[in-house]
């Protein structure tokens, strides 16, 4: 691999996340949608009490 190829450009961005750290961003962004499709379903069960479930 060229070392021309690898070295930083001025001004750009360098990843610097973990694999853990990408889980638990990803998790902690998509957990509050999954009560999304679960209100779906008790909404059509419940004809709109969504709440008295």
């Amino acid at each position: 691999m060229d070392a021309q190829a690898s070295a930083p450009v001025a001004g750009s961005l360098r990843r610097s996340i973990s694999l853990g750290q990408l889980i638990f961003f990803g998790l902690v962004f998509i957990g509050p949608a999954a009560a999304v499709a679960i209100f779906g379903t008790l909404d059509a069960k419940s004809s709109g009490a969504v709440a008295t479930v």
